[in-house]
C-alpha cells in the first residue's frame, strides 16, 4: 500500500480526485464516464491510475455495480471537503457589487457623447456605484496606432481612495463640472 502522506503530489494527477468522487457517488464506471464527458474506456483507465496512485482497489464489482472498499469510504469525506473547498474558494468567480466597487470604467466617446451621456452616467454611478471611477477616451479611427495616452477625461468619485479629502478642481465642460462631486477631472492630450 502507498503511504499517501509520503506520496509526491507532483506525480499524482489531481483530476483523478474528481473521477474518484464521481465514481464514489454513482458507483458505475459507465454513468461516471457519462457525467464527466469521458468514454467508458477512459474512465476505466482513470480508475486504474487511481488504484495505482492510492495503492488500493478502491472499488470492487458487486451485484449492484461498484462497491467502495473501506479505504475508499475512509477517503470519501476528506476528498469531498477538498473538492468543495477548491470549488468554493479557488474556482468561484467573485461577484460584482457596484455599491462597493472602486474600479475604473473607460468609455470611448466623442466630445458630444461626453456632453450628453457622461453627466447621466456619472449621476447614475454616484448612487449605484459611489466608489467607481470613469475615464473617457476618444474613438479611434481605422488604422490608428497608439502614440500617447488615450485618456481624455478622468473622473474620480467622492468615495474613491484617490479622491477622498480633495477639493474640487475641474477643467471639464460646465455640464460635466456641474455633476461632479469630487471631480478630480484632468485633461490630457488626445491621440493624434
Amino acid at each position: 500500500m502507498v503511504d499517501i502522506r509520503r506520496a509526491d503530489i507532483r506525480k499524482v494527477d489531481l483530476n483523478l480526485l474528481v473521477v474518484f468522487d464521481v465514481l464514489l457517488r454513482l458507483q458505475s464506471v459507465t454513468r461516471a464516464a457519462g457525467e464527466l464527458g469521458m468514454s467508458q474506456p477512459a474512465m476505466s483507465l482513470a480508475l486504474n491510475k487511481l488504484r495505482k496512485a492510492l495503492g488500493d482497489p478502491l472499488f470492487v464489482r458487486g451485484s449492484r455495480g461498484l462497491s467502495p472498499t473501506r479505504r475508499a469510504e475512509t477517503l470519501a469525506v476528506p476528498l469531498r471537503q477538498v473538492l468543495d473547498q477548491i470549488r468554493n474558494d479557488v474556482l468561484r468567480h467573485p461577484s460584482f457589487d457596484p455599491a462597493t466597487t472602486e474600479r475604473t470604467f473607460t468609455f470611448n466617446m466623442a466630445d458630444v457623447g461626453e456632453l450628453v451621456f457622461l453627466p447621466r452616467i456619472r449621476a447614475h454611478l454616484q448612487t449605484a456605484a459611489p466608489g467607481a471611477n470613469i475615464r473617457t477616451s476618444p474613438p479611434r479611427p481605422a488604422g490608428w496606432r497608439k502614440r500617447s495616452s488615450p485618456a481624455r477625461w478622468t473622473w474620480r468619485s467622492a468615495t474613491s481612495r484617490a479622491c477622498r479629502g480633495q477639493s474640487s478642481t475641474s477643467s471639464a465642460s460646465s455640464a460635466i463640472r456641474s455633476s461632479a462631486s469630487c471631480a478630480r477631472t484632468t485633461r490630457s492630450s488626445a491621440p493624434r
